[in-house]
């Protein structure tokens, strides 16, 4: 039987990392705790108000509260304060774009975009890559950077689609809508999800020549897989 990408990229993901393994652990915590209660609302459903579903509810809630989600928020909170160590340059020639991560999207509970930027990080300092990271920013600030000529090089990293970039709670910023721009990048990264119809930011504004050396994908893709990207661009350029 053949196994999936996505199943692969799984596991490896939960037997590689630490990271992996606390969510491992927090998966079979909260897998505990839920077949405990399940146990004692099936001998005696007064314990839940006299109600069996509500026992089963109660016992779900807390497997993903606490097996995913407290575990998922700890781990975004520590790759947060490892990012924002990392000290701003005056002319920095990439940015790295970190979009929305908030509860709005439901995935982000779960999994946080942000778990994998360390090592994107790393990576581009092995590369002797002057770099900003910047958080979920405006429009704005986003346009003012693709405008900034001593940026070169961008790497999104989040939620979107072929069209278009989750930027924030608020905002999002559509490829096509540089379709006419005379903005010209060496190279774009796409970090997120690219299904729909269209044409990305790659096709609009990086050179020709270059495009081929830039990440997109076409589907909707796992955010363990890019996490498992950085890691491989880190530790691949480290073994050099």
């Amino acid at each position: 039987m053949k196994i999936s990408k996505k199943t692969k990229d799984t596991y490896r993901f939960m037997f590689t990392f630490i990271r992996g393994w606390l969510f491992l652990a927090g998966i079979l915590f909260g897998f505990t705790i839920f077949v405990y209660l399940l146990t004692l609302s099936l001998r005696n459903s007064k314990i839940f108000l006299s109600y069996y579903i509500l026992g089963v509810i109660i016992s779900l809630v807390l497997f993903l509260g606490v097996g995913l989600i407290f575990i998922n928020q700890l781990l975004k909170w520590y790759s947060l304060s490892k990012i924002k160590k990392h000290p701003k340059k005056n002319n920095p020639e990439v940015a790295v774009i970190l979009g929305y991560d908030g509860f709005k999207i439901i995935g982000n509970l779960f999994i946080s975009t942000y778990l994998g930027v360390e090592y994107l990080l790393r990576y581009l300092g092995l590369m002797n890559k002057s770099f900003n990271v910047f958080i979920t920013p405006s429009k704005r600030e986003f346009n003012d950077l693709l405008n900034n000529k001593n940026i070169k090089i961008f790497y999104l990293v989040g939620h979107g689609s072929k069209r278009g970039f989750v930027l924030n709670r608020k905002e999002n910023i559509f490829y096509s809508d540089y379709a006419n721009s005379k903005i010209v990048k060496n190279e774009i990264h796409l970090y997120h999800c690219g299904h729909s119809e269209g044409k990305t930011l790659i096709d609009y504004i990086v050179k020709r020549e270059n495009r081929e050396k830039c990440h997109a994908v076409n589907d909707k893709i796992m955010v363990i897989s890019y996490i498992l990207k950085f890691y491989d661009l880190y530790k691949k350029e480290n073994e050099k």
